[in-house]
């Protein structure tokens, strides 16, 4: 289930989105632990938001921006099904040896497929109207300001729930 990055490309009423590469989130080189480190005294403390974009800069992907979108990929339930989320906003706060994280996405796919998923995921188009449920995992690291290993790991309260909100609204 890899965060991957994806060009976007608004045509007209549909977008389409082609695969760049793949990316860790993770890490004690990742860029979690890249922009912490960024954070004077206790700001990693307090509550911190790292747009998409500044994220994908933080791993040290140089590229047009404006036209790059951070996606995650889901395990589908069926074999010839994709499901893709595209990050909207991620929050957190660290302390010491653990970072929480807060990650709003939207679905923009979740179906079964008529191409082979692979060739699916290289490159595909959807409506510009299309509105995607929105939802919200909270995500836990073992890294923070005090050091760690920086790999995932369930959070110390783990409720077992996936917060979902409306469609947001269409981008131009």
């Amino acid at each position: 289930m890899p965060f991957l990055i994806y060009k976007r490309l608004p045509s007209g009423d549909s977008i389409r989105y082609e695969r760049q590469q793949t990316f860790k989130v993770g890490g004690a080189t990742g860029p979690i632990a890249r922009f912490l480190k960024t954070l004077k005294g206790d700001a990693a403390e307090k509550s911190w938001e790292l747009e998409p974009l500044t994220l994908v800069q933080f791993a040290g992907i140089t590229a047009n921006g404006d036209e790059l979108a951070v996606l995650f990929e889901v395990k589908a339930g069926t074999p010839d099904a994709v499901c893709l989320y595209q990050l909207h906003r991620l929050c957190g706060v660290a302390r010491d040896r653990k970072t929480n994280l807060s990650l709003d996405f939207e679905v923009l796919v979740d179906e079964v497929v008529s191409t082979p998923p692979e060739e699916f995921k290289r490159a595909f188009t959807i409506p510009a109207a299309k509105s995607g449920k929105c939802l919200r995992e909270v995500l836990q690291l073992s890294g923070g300001p005090g050091g760690g290993d920086w790999k995932w790991e369930n959070p110390a309260m783990n409720l077992g729930a996936t917060l979902v909100g409306p469609a947001p609204r269409a981008q131009a």
